[in-house]
């Protein structure tokens, strides 16, 4: 009996022993962002449980080591209201931004879609607690940077971001519609300008109907659709134009075979130099058209383009290919002005003047003129081969 009672006393010191560990350690638990709540609440009902269950200990010894444990789970309870406030009040800042964010890019949503999308794309990262260097704007402390948004801030956050995200993309779907329904009606006009006017100007409409359309937003059938009809235009204009020249060429001829025998000469010389002008005329266009696409592709280089010190260079060269385009034109300009005074001189050869009645020099000035004129042709090639890519 001795032995029994020996051996109970034994077991209640160590259960004693046992207890006093568990409420020490609930009592001593550091309060700082080390610990996790959820595993000391699960401690102190396990310590709880062991109370309950101690049958051979005195109830008055029992009833302290209760009060204790409660006293400890007051104190770290205190802690986790505060520390849980403090977590509402960051999760509150970082909605208040976030939402002020949404709504800036919702007030833009129709007068620059386009930022408005790039502003919400932007605020992804911030909605799943991504902030980079953004959080220091928010001002924080440096310990609540990795304080995160609680679910309600969080799924409030993003129904609002949805919500003017749908926004946004219905109305730049409503501006992509109507982009389509205006160049289709100006398709309409430009067909009109490419079948009556005159060829020249007609391929002049069109080109600048492509400048126009630069950036404009469109369904990608849409675009197709535009794209062939200006194609079909561009032929067509281009077929008329290739027809005026061939008739205003033949109308040239046919006036020369009414020169008589003793202007046979002077009109051949005469007419072989309107002859060539002409085709520097047709050349130096030809040479635009590719000037222009090319200086397209540098325009579309220019906006694609990140580094600023190439964004640089693509201005120099976008400016380079205007001036030769200038100075094409201002040739050809002069190459008409030339043109156009033989032709008056031949008209005064028809009407009676005679041809070698100025010096014999002028019979050969326009011919010896167009040798010293600049091969714009090759300038250009030599353009159209440099490298203007990204480095």
């Amino acid at each position: 009996m001795t032995e029994v009672n020996n051996g109970a006393e034994n077991i209640s010191e160590q259960t004693q022993q046992d207890l006093d560990a568990r409420v020490v350690v609930l009592e001593t638990v550091q309060l700082d962002n080390t610990i996790v709540f959820k595993d000391y609440w699960a401690y102190a009902r396990l310590t709880n449980e062991k109370i309950r269950s101690s049958k051979f200990l005195d109830p008055e010894y029992l009833a302290q080591l209760r009060e204790r444990v409660d006293a400890a789970c007051e104190r770290v309870k205190q802690y986790q209201d505060d520390y849980n406030s403090a977590l509402d009040k960051v999760s509150a800042i970082k909605r208040k931004y976030i939402e002020e964010k949404i709504q800036s890019a919702k007030d833009i949503i129709e007068s620059d879609n386009n930022k408005s999308q790039t502003a919400l794309r932007e605020l992804l990262s911030l909605l799943k607690d991504e902030w980079g260097e953004k959080i220091k704007e928010l001002g924080l402390t440096e310990d609540q940077y990795g304080i995160k948004m609680n679910k309600d801030d969080h799924d409030a956050c993003w129904l609002f971001w949805r919500q003017v995200n749908d926004q946004c993309f219905i109305y730049y779907r409503e501006i992509k519609q109507n982009n389509f329904i205006r160049l289709r009606n100006e398709l309409y006009a430009l067909a009109d300008v490419v079948n009556n006017a005159e060829p020249f100007d007609a391929l002049n409409a069109i080109k600048e109907f492509q400048k126009s359309i630069k950036g404009v937003v469109l369904e990608k059938t849409d675009w197709e659709e535009v794209r062939a009809e200006l194609n079909s235009l561009w032929e067509r204009a281009d077929q008329r134009f290739k027809t005026f020249k061939s008739q205003r060429n033949q109308d040239r001829l046919e006036r020369r075979k009414k020169l008589d025998k003793r202007r046979d000469n002077w009109r051949v010389r005469q007419e072989a130099n309107i002859q060539k002008f002409n085709d520097l005329i047709s050349k130096n266009f030809d040479v635009i058209i590719k000037i222009e696409n090319h200086l397209e592709k540098l325009q579309n280089d220019l906006i694609n383009a990140r580094n600023e010190s190439f964004k640089s260079k693509l201005e120099t060269w976008i400016k380079e290919q205007q001036s030769k385009i200038a100075d094409i034109q201002k040739a050809n300009r002069e190459l008409n002005q030339k043109i156009a005074s033989i032709e008056k001189k031949i008209e005064r050869v028809e009407a009676g003047e005679d041809p070698y009645a100025d010096k014999e020099s002028a019979a050969h000035a326009n011919a010896d003129e167009l040798n010293h004129l600049p091969n714009q042709h090759t300038e250009h090639e030599s353009t159209e081969n440099t490298d203007h890519t990204e480095a």
